[in-house]
């Protein structure tokens, strides 16, 4: 994979330091930014056989945010485009301009000119992660330490999801799991997302305390345990549980009393045979 600090120096002002304006790189780069608000499953686009390049965002005004990104008092919301306070919409933006930036690296070094598919969708999002979020920044905000806190503290300065935030925090090898959760119109709890550990099945069967969770103080930081299945074995990751109204996230850095490894996913190691 091509380095992402490499293709960031591609940027007119050098590769950030901070989370940058990405409307200021947008105008340096010189690409045409557009919106299509009917296209079902789509994120985003670049093409790059014109005279600038186009960068087509996917968006529905339904999926507006208010609660990521900041704004300038006296702004109203619907001044300002989605990639200015929509978390997502701001990552497909930082990816696509990962797309433009490999493309000119590209052009005129010795860097590939052509990755398969699946490499260069990798390649682009570790670019738009390094732009929005540049590992010495994000090892200083988050203090070495991924919990939720401090996940929630990049998440709001860098504007960008929890989970970009925790992806990231794992991609720097800070050993890390959670289980993003959902509150259904059962009142039980389902797992929506897993990161870090390769039985996610096993959470959707075994996860949930569903009185617990739902008596968990809302938006309050809790120490909390929840265990999972393997198939063989019931395991317990430990940290911090953040409940909002109908979501919830746990984070933990340990399972069974083990680190989490990153940036490769927790496997339950077999044990093995004893021989006499």
């Amino acid at each position: 994979m091509i380095p992402c600090k490499r293709v960031l120096r591609e940027l007119p002002s050098g590769a950030p330091t901070h989370p940058p304006d990405l409307d200021s790189i947008v105008a340096d780069l010189g690409i045409e930014l557009r919106y299509i608000k009917s296209r079902a499953g789509f994120n985003g686009a670049t093409d790059l056989s014109g005279p600038r390049p186009v960068v087509e965002l996917g968006w529905v005004p339904a999926s507006r945010s208010r609660s990521v990104l900041p704004w300038e008092p006296g702004v109203r919301l619907a001044d300002l485009q989605p990639h200015q306070y929509d978390a997502r919409t701001r990552f497909t933006l930082a990816h696509e301009i990962g797309h433009v930036l490999v493309h000119r690296l590209a052009a005129h070094s010795d860097a590939p000119s052509r990755l398969d598919r699946a490499a260069l969708e990798r390649a682009c999002d570790a670019v738009a992660a390094e732009l929005l979020m540049p590992t010495d920044w994000f090892l200083s905000q988050i203090d070495h330490d991924p919990t939720i806190a401090n996940l929630r503290r990049v998440s709001m300065r860098a504007g960008v999801s929890i989970s970009a935030a925790l992806i990231r925090a794992r991609g720097l090898r800070l050993g890390v799991a959670a289980v993003f959760l959902a509150q259904t119109a059962d009142k039980d709890w389902r797992v929506r997302r897993v990161y870090g550990i390769n039985v996610r099945n096993a959470f959707e069967r075994d996860c949930a305390d569903h009185a617990a969770l739902t008596a968990a103080p809302l938006k309050s930081i809790n120490t909390w345990q929840m265990p999972f299945s393997c198939g063989q074995h019931v395991h317990v990751l430990r940290g911090e549980l953040r409940r909002t109204f109908l979501s919830a996230v746990m984070v933990g850095a340990t399972i069974d009393g083990h680190r989490v490894p990153a940036p490769t996913t927790w496997r339950c190691a077999p044990s093995k045979p004893r021989h006499r």
